[in-house]
């Protein structure tokens, strides 16, 4: 049996896709207690390390065939505001962040295990990266890879999506694939299935890129039919399937929302023709049908559904957060999965969560090798 050390391991979702993929979860590494708690209560014959990760030893964790991975994503995601790794004062020059800094330098423990196991004799024979996307285009990024690349590691990086893995969710990430040189290639063409309007039939896909190889779902690459080349779109969840319609939240009335939030509510209901959806609580108001994938879970309640009064009536129009219940669906965790803490710590611990069914994949077809 294949076995894994996980670093960064969160709640647990990589070590669920890890052991549904047919592995055993040697080793788990994190600093949040209430992290490890949940791990803990999933994972009891796992190993697990509650401390900050450049404090861990790789030399006292196991010998493991895989080290599966999620370094800290927050400060390499533009989400945050910062389309930049640097940004200058009023004359010019860098303002270095340590804080963030730090965070980033969290892909280097990557390499430091890696290296450690090198020289024990015992490397891992697969090492995954999961990330935000703009991790490629960190300063430090060429660096790190060829580093991993000089201890001897073949490599592939991945773009998917979570909406054509089962997942009710719209979630770009990076998956950085390595390898031993002596290893076989695993086969990593994901090919989802679609219905070609032009074929009349349900077809087979193919990635395309629009420019650079490179990016999210839709803004920089699509699927395409692998027989007639045509753009189509995949199957996909929907995120009706994971909701509670039955719990609709108190009314509009009831609350005291901001002007700007009413204002958003009304253009919902508007662009969703009275039809009940769901609102994102951003600077800029997202909107996403019940029929569709939901957008991307973070860390914070983000997401609420809006059900529209049937008389037409604003003030009685009903609004609610998603449930953790719902949001753990939303990842794609199982139903009967415990986390730990409180609820605000829930959400926390699933939005920074690798989403389950796609991770189950990506590790069969490395298993798959050897």
């Amino acid at each position: 049996m294949s076995t894994a050390t996980i670093q960064f391991c969160g709640a647990g979702g990589t070590a669920i896709a890890a052991q549904q993929a047919g592995m055993q979860v040697e080793a788990a590494i994190n600093h949040s207690k209430v992290a490890i708690a949940s791990h803990v209560a999933n994972h009891p014959a796992t190993l697990h390390y509650c401390q900050s990760m450049e404090e861990c030893n790789p030399d006292d964790l196991p010998d493991s065939n895989f080290l599966l991975t999620s370094p800290c994503c927050t400060n390499h995601s533009i989400a945050k505001g910062q389309k930049h790794y640097h940004q200058f004062d009023l004359f010019g020059d860098i303002v270095y962040n340590p804080i963030a800094e730090k965070s980033r330098n969290t892909m280097n423990d990557v390499v430091r295990f890696v290296a450690a196991k090198k020289c024990t004799g015992k490397p891992y024979t697969f090492v995954v990266v999961e990330n935000v996307i703009d991790v490629v285009k960190w300063c430090q990024y060429s660096t790190w890879l060829a580093a991993l690349m000089a201890l001897g590691y073949n490599h592939q990086t991945l773009y998917w999506n979570t909406r054509f893995f089962e997942v009710p969710q719209s979630r770009d990430r990076v998956y950085l694939l390595f390898w031993l040189r002596d290893v076989p290639t695993p086969d990593l063409e994901y090919c989802p299935l679609a219905w070609c309007a032009g074929c009349e039939r349900e077809v087979t896909t193919q990635q395309s890129w629009k420019q650079q190889k490179w990016g999210r779902y839709q803004q920089q690459y699509v699927y395409c039919c692998s027989w007639c080349a045509k753009e189509v779109t995949p199957y996909s969840s929907s995120v009706r399937s994971v909701l509670n319609i039955e719990t609709s939240g108190r009314t509009v009335g009831e609350r005291k929302l901001s002007e700007n939030t009413r204002v958003n509510i009304r253009e919902g209901i508007h662009r969703m023709g009275g039809e009940p959806f769901l609102l994102g609580y951003y600077k800029h108001p997202l909107y996403r049908r019940l029929d569709e994938p939901v957008g991307t879970i973070t860390t914070l309640d983000r997401w609420a559904l809006v059900t529209p009064d049937t008389s037409g009536t604003f003030e009685a129009c009903r609004l609610r957060m998603l449930s953790v219940q719902e949001v753990k669906a939303c990842m794609g965790f199982p139903d009967d999965y415990h986390l730990c803490g409180t609820a605000k710590e829930q959400v926390w611990m699933l939005g920074n969560a690798v989403c389950p069914p796609l991770m189950t994949n990506l590790l069969s077809r490395c298993i798959a090798v050897l």
